[in-house]
């Protein structure tokens, strides 16, 4: 396994070229180590450049649910952006926003954070339409949002 200097020596080779065509380099949180929050912050801290942070996907962090929030705070000053699903301890993987469990304290927490970036909702639904799915998790945003009595971000939906 590589340790996290190893590995931040290897993001800045990929970054260096990265920055030549004005572009950053989003970490994302796709499983196994590389996904762990901690590491991904771990390794982000060794990088030398500036332009490397986290698109963090609750998609993929069902095992990272008891970890919230310390874990979301600890990448609140890397996040490049936050990817939204319903979530529930248990699973399904993918679940509507809206229908999980634990969505509404995911909500507050982020608010909670301080995060100000993009939030963004993934249509990741093969067997529907993605303008349908994304219907769905839309009405199910406006749902969690008077659910936590976010006036303003209500104001903007």
């Amino acid at each position: 396994m590589l340790q996290y200097s190893q590995l931040a020596g290897r993001i800045d080779i990929l970054v260096k070229e990265l920055r030549k065509s004005g572009c950053r380099l989003g970490l994302y949180n796709h499983g196994g180590w590389g996904g762990q929050p901690n590491n991904l912050v771990e390794t982000i801290k060794r990088v030398k450049s500036d332009n490397v942070g986290i698109v963090y996907n609750f998609h993929h962090a069902h095992e990272h649910l008891a970890l919230m929030p310390a874990a979301f705070n600890l990448m609140v000053p890397y996040l490049y952006c936050v990817n939204l699903n319903g979530m529930n301890k248990e699973g399904p993987q993918i679940l509507p926003l809206g229908q999980g469990t634990e969505d509404v304290q995911i909500l507050k927490m982020i608010a909670e954070s301080g995060y100000n970036g993009p939030i963004g909702i993934i249509g990741h639904v093969i067997e529907e339409d993605v303008e349908i799915v994304l219907k769905r998790n839309l009405e199910g945003l406006k749902k969690l949002l008077q659910a936590t009595g976010d006036t303003e971000a209500l104001k903007t939906y």
